[in-house]
């Protein structure tokens, strides 16, 4: 069985059992002094280093879940995916030092151990498994990326190294949801956000998934992030003005 996360109702019918990944952590819009410092890296065109942290609750999973779900030495395949998720970064090193054509390993849901450590949040076995060759443009059967799980679920340094690394960020899934989307829909995606917004990337604001939508659209459907697009008019309109 697939250990791939559980994802809600985003357009793609990706209804995967498994990492125990929280969706419940409140949303909290904040207030204008909340996003002070994404309007100084929206105008300087870099991330800042500063700025209010938001908790994006307790996603690790239990010990006895853990031990329960590792796989043999012999399926070294299936450990690798095991070991990503799970951020046994020791492990996934010496599985790659043993065969290192096991970076493009994929589940019965075509889920690497490069989507499981994004949509974990192991920024570190991320790293590693990118070092080590792993392709961030790697499809699920749904399209999705590994970009694609880190946005979903704001794991912001994920995103952060796979966009540094050379991920796409317009890719869309066979849903149309570009990282944009996944990111505005979920609710605590704050950091994540801000990762995409001030790459310095270019980002198509206009895409539409299959239901048609925007990402702003979602954001103001959604009352997700909404303040994010403000901003970015703002500063459009700022721009427009000085010229």
């Amino acid at each position: 069985m697939s250990e791939s996360p559980k994802v809600d109702q985003v357009g793609d019918g990706e209804e995967n059992a498994g990492a125990k990944v929280s969706l419940t952590t409140p949303w909290q819009e904040g207030s204008e002094e909340d996003f002070s410092h994404l309007r100084s890296a929206l105008m300087e065109g870099r991330a800042k280093a500063s700025g209010p942290k938001y908790e994006t609750g307790d996603t690790s999973s239990s010990e006895e879940d853990e031990e329960s779900s590792e796989p043999p030495e012999d399926q070294t395949g299936a450990r690798l995916l095991w070991a990503a998720q799970f951020g046994r970064e020791e492990e996934v090193a010496r599985l790659l030092a043993a065969d290192p054509a096991l970076v493009g390993f994929s589940d019965e849901d075509g889920y690497t151990a490069l989507h499981r450590a994004a949509y974990s949040g192991r920024d570190r076995v991320c790293r590693d498994l990118l070092a080590a060759g792993a392709d961030p443009a790697a499809r699920t059967d749904d399209g999705w990326t590994p970009l694609h799980s880190a946005c979903r679920w704001n794991r912001a340094d994920c995103a952060e190294a796979l966009l540094a690394d050379g991920a796409a960020p317009d890719a869309a899934t066979d849903g149309g949801q570009t990282a944009l989307h996944l990111a505005t829909f979920s609710g605590n995606a704050r950091e994540t956000m801000q990762v995409l917004l001030t790459s310095g990337l270019r980002l198509d604001f206009s895409a539409r998934n299959e239901q048609g939508e925007t990402a702003e659209d979602l954001a103001r459907r959604n009352g997700h992030c909404a303040a994010y697009f403000d901003l970015l008019l703002q500063d459009e309109t700022t721009k427009t003005v000085d010229d």
